[in-house]
């Protein structure tokens, strides 16, 4: 079998596509810097979720919304 380049990675996903951030064209002060600001809106995403939804689980929050749904748009 043949290893996968992504094994050592912890996830899968990239903050920062590399393809966006050419490391190149920038120093590392400002790569550090797009990253937390790239984590900053990631937090307040987060933050607003739980605002919204607290700790419902997806479905729980599909069942909230088709009931909010029935509300606005009754049949």
């Amino acid at each position: 079998m043949r290893k996968s380049k992504r094994r050592n990675y912890k996830s899968r996903h990239h903050l920062v596509p590399k393809e966006r951030v050419k490391l190149k064209n920038y120093n590392e002060n400002q790569v550090d810097e797009h990253l937390q600001r790239v984590l900053m809106l990631w937090r307040i995403k987060h933050d607003a979720w739980h605002v919204l939804f607290h700790n419902l689980t997806l479905r729980e929050i599909r069942e909230l919304l088709d009931r909010l749904e029935q509300i606005k748009y009754p049949d």
